[in-house]
């Protein structure tokens, strides 16, 4: 990750200063070669396909080459102008981020198995879940908006699906909604979605904690990054998810192929005709709805916190002869 090639160096620029530190690399998604899943940047293969192991490897050989390749040059330059390191050979930056650095992956081992073969030096800690605060209050209006009828549909795209044209998309958003009759809170962001008049049965809203909103949905549209996927499942909501880009489409696979959720629409096959029909799905399939009620426990029990700080105190490595 990019977290890692940049780490290595500022770990060499404080051990020159002769400060001690480690790097610990943390991912949201796998980075390792696996049977299960592909690389971030490949499109993920049907459990059916043949030889689908392999791919998966395959792909995680070639992205971290095509990653490394586009970072090589501007590590190096960074190196000179901003740690005031000396430049090094494309061997030696390599033999840097491939040292077995502590790793922690902070998903869900259920949601995606690791390998059996996955390094001593990396575990699969299960979800990071923070405790709520306690502070936040909601605006009354979304109050009122829930208390008015049954449970919406919650629209969150972040800052991934505006676009260049966000009234349009907030058109199609609404279109979906009235053609799957529901109710729908959407989610602004920095995708700026909801910025025309809405009916009554629609509400724009700001950043609400998820612990505390998405009890109170009937499902949830999102773009199936890491972080909201955990959030639905662990608040046993169906999802329907729109991927774009990286782990998001493996994240909607894996809710798919764990039956978690209808099949994922990708961002260019976005109709609303689509996405009413899969939120139909989504709330109406009752087999859903039990697979999430048998899976929010199991991820739950993982203590996602807890195993990384345990598995830190044994691993925590500091390691100069890799500078």
């Amino acid at each position: 990750s990019l977290g890692l090639f940049v780490g290595v160096h500022l770990v060499e620029k404080c051990q020159k200063e002769g400060r001690r530190c480690a790097l610990v690399a943390v991912h949201m998604h796998p980075l390792y070669p696996s049977a299960t899943s592909a690389h971030v940047n490949f499109p993920h293969a049907p459990a059916w396909l043949p030889g689908r192991g392999l791919y998966h490897r395959l792909t995680h050989h070639l992205g971290w080459h095509g990653f490394w390749q586009l970072l090589r040059r501007p590590l190096n330059s960074a190196r000179r102008t901003v740690l005031g390191l000396p430049a090094l050979s494309p061997r030696q930056l390599y033999r840097r981020a491939q040292q077995p650095w502590p790793t922690l992956y902070a998903y869900s081992p259920t949601m995606i198995p690791p390998p059996a073969a996955l390094p001593a030096h990396a575990t699969v800690t299960g979800y990071w879940v923070l405790p709520p605060t306690g502070t936040w209050q909601p605006p009354a209006a979304l109050c009122e908006f829930l208390a008015a009828g049954p449970p919406p549909v919650l629209i969150s795209f972040g800052s991934i699906l505006g676009g260049r044209d966000p009234n349009r998309m907030t058109e199609l958003l609404v279109a979906a909604l009235q053609h799957s009759g529901q109710r729908g809170l959407i989610y602004r962001g920095w995708g700026d979605l909801g910025n025309i008049p809405l009916p009554p049965t629609i509400l724009a809203i700001e950043s609400v904690p998820h612990a505390w909103l998405l009890p109170q949905v009937a499902a949830v549209v999102h773009h199936g990054g890491a972080g909201v996927t955990a959030a639905t499942v662990l608040a046993q909501r169906p999802a329907v998810v729109v991927p774009v880009f990286g782990d998001q489409q493996l994240w909607a696979v894996r809710l798919q192929e764990l039956g978690l959720a209808p099949a994922p629409i990708p961002r260019r096959w976005l109709t609303a005709a689509r996405l009413a029909a899969a939120i139909a799905q989504a709330i109406g399939d009752a087999r859903l709805a039990t697979n999430l009620q048998g899976m929010a426990p199991r991820l739950q029990s993982e203590d996602g916190v807890g195993r990384a700080v345990t598995w830190l105190h044994t691993h925590w490595q500091y390691q100069p002869e890799n500078i």
